[in-house]
């Protein structure tokens, strides 16, 4: 992933980083954030790109979001608004523990006072990394790698042959399912790319098709796997955190629903090649 991000966006800073401090662009990470939950591959991803950026300094971004009710990411709050995410917010400290000037206290760092910023360095802290592999894998997406290591040698000998990188996940690309219910709702998913997701085996992505082929339009609509462990994100639709149960975003019904005729598309992404939906009135 490093080489990925260095390459899209971040290659300006890297390879001005050498010279005077007043030739290195301004350049920031945007919009980026997620649930992050445990064991998914969105945590993996979040700790590789935070690590990514404490080791190039580029520690300064804009977080999505504060609030909680961003379908696809959660917020920086708890679903219920009254409390913080504890996990998340160690997570910005660890890149970037001094973001601004304005101190918990009410205190205000002078201008320019005090010494320069410096990334920090090392390991992220074992409280953010408890429980996931953070060691480099090739191949993957989502800063996970494809979970195979290469064997240790045998005393006196050479190495084993190494086992297959990856999984041979390509098959389940192009692959359609679809769910029907008798009001007229169409529920299609297809899988657009998929790749190896370490002891999880593959991983699919999916544009997740929401066709409304009844007379009325369609506001209270849901859509489910049999298992939610079978679900790692969804995005352009409501989804609580843990449930394989996702219904309609909120902009959709907020604007009266899905209209006659009318469709949308969702997403996600899913450890399971081909799966069985079911679709109904919510």
């Amino acid at each position: 992933m490093a080489d990925i991000w260095a390459r899209q966006w971040a290659h300006p800073v890297l390879c001005a980083c050498a010279g005077p401090p007043e030739a290195v662009p301004a350049i920031v990470p945007g919009e980026w954030g997620g649930r992050f939950e445990a064991g998914s591959l969105e945590r993996v991803w979040a700790l590789a790109f935070a690590q990514w950026q404490r080791e190039t300094g580029l520690t300064d971004s804009f977080f999505w979001c504060l609030n909680p009710n961003s379908g696809d990411t959660g917020g920086l709050l708890t679903d219920d608004w009254a409390g913080p995410q504890e996990w998340k917010l160690g997570l910005l400290a660890a890149i970037n523990p001094a973001p601004t000037k304005f101190g918990k206290d009410g205190t205000v760092s002078a201008p320019g006072g005090g010494a320069p910023y410096a990334a920090p360095v090392g390991p992220l802290p074992a409280s953010l990394t408890a429980g996931v592999d953070m060691a480099p894998k090739g191949g993957g997406r989502g800063g996970g790698g494809d979970g195979s290591s290469t064997p240790a040698p045998a005393a006196g000998g050479a190495a084993p042959p190494a086992a297959a990188s990856t999984p041979q996940p390509a098959a389940g690309v192009g692959l359609e399912a679809t769910a029907t219910h008798p009001s007229g709702l169409r529920l299609t998913s297809r899988v657009t790319s998929s790749w190896a997701a370490g002891a999880r085996g593959v991983a699919y992505q999916m544009d997740v098709i929401i066709s409304n082929e009844g007379a009325a339009p369609a506001k209270n609509v849901a859509w489910a796997l049999p298992d939610a462990s079978l679900v790692d994100q969804a995005w352009n639709c409501e989804r609580a955190a843990g449930s394989a149960l996702c219904t309609l975003p909120t902009w959709c019904v907020e604007v009266g629903g899905l209209a006659p005729g009318d469709s949308m598309t969702a997403g996600g992404v899913f450890f399971e090649a081909q799966p069985q939906w079911s679709v109904r009135p919510a």
